[in-house]
Order: C-alpha cells, then sequence, then structure tokens
C-alpha cells in the first residue's frame, strides 16, 4: 500500500503486482477479467502503467478490452472456406477431365495463396518468415527480407506452391 496520499515506490508497485500475478492464478479464467478490472480500478493509473510488465499480458489485454474485431474469425474461416471450395472444384474438375492450363497454373497458386494468408490472418495466426536473396554476381547475400503474419504465409505458400504445382 503507498506510503502516504498517493506515493507509490517501486518495491510497493512490484509487490502488488505480484500480489495481483499470484491471485490471478487462483481464479478461474472467466473471472479474472472481472477481478482484474475491479482490482486495478482502485490504484492510480501511474502505479497501473508501472505494474504492467508485472501482470499477465492476456489478463492486461482482456481488461482493457478485445482489441481484434468480432468479425475477424468469421472472416477468416469464410476465406478458409472459400480457399479449400475452390481447391476442392479444382479437384472435381480434374477428375471429368478438365484441367487446369499450364499457362495458368501460377494464377492458381496465387488465388490459394492469398486465400491462406487472408484466413490465417484474420483467424489471428501468427506467422514469420525470413530469408536472403543471393545474387549471381555477389559473394554474400546482401538482400534480406522479413515477413511475418498474412504476408509469411503468402510469400511461403506462393514459393511452395510454385515449385510444386507452378513449374510445369
Amino acid at each position: 500500500m503507498p506510503k502516504g496520499d498517493g506515493d507509490w515506490d517501486l518495491e510497493q508497485i512490484r509487490t502488488t503486482g505480484l500480489e495481483i500475478k499470484a491471485e490471478l492464478e487462483n481464479i478461474e479464467e472467466e473471472h479474472r477479467v472481472g477481478y482484474l478490472k475491479g482490482r486495478l480500478a482502485a490504484l492510480p493509473k501511474e502505479v497501473v502503467d508501472a505494474l504492467e510488465p508485472f501482470l499477465l499480458a492476456k489478463e492486461l489485454a482482456m481488461a482493457n478490452g478485445p482489441r481484434i474485431p468480432s468479425w475477424f474469425p468469421k472472416a477468416g474461416y469464410s476465406t478458409g472456406l472459400l480457399t479449400l471450395l475452390f481447391f476442392m472444384v479444382l479437384v472435381v474438375a480434374g477428375i471429368f477431365g478438365h484441367e487446369v492450363p499450364p499457362h495458368t497454373r501460377m494464377l492458381v497458386v496465387f488465388v490459394v495463396s492469398l486465400g491462406l494468408s487472408l484466413a490465417l490472418s484474420f483467424i489471428g495466426g501468427d506467422a514469420a518468415a525470413k530469408g536472403s536473396i543471393p545474387l549471381p554476381f555477389a559473394k554474400q547475400r546482401p538482400i534480406a527480407f522479413t515477413a511475418s503474419g498474412g504476408v509469411a504465409v503468402f510469400l511461403v505458400a506462393l514459393l511452395i506452391g510454385y515449385y510444386a504445382y507452378g513449374k510445369a
């Protein structure tokens, strides 16, 4: 508790953070948000800001409200379903002798890669890709890249699709 009227030292903030964290572990998950909101409402804003490193990020995010719109998972599942249906239509068309022409295979790979990346981005998945691009005249690889989220899924799916299906 504070020494005087609103005076908190670092040790008190740390102790309070550890107490709240320990209390959260003993509370059922569905009641944690309400408990945390009530506990934090009783503290000064400066103390709540200082407590952030001590508290679980998940509980803090839940106490501050959802950051992802409620329609995001629905959009992700819909996009994933459309991508799956696209794949299924290609398979059924192939069974009946209507194959994708070789010169349009990269379009199929592009559509599937885009569908996968949108679905995983909307659902909230996180992916990362890291690499470098070799140049024939350079001894080292001077061009490096990093991608995360839907962009990473798109690039990885596009590369895999190109080597597995697009090169025909």
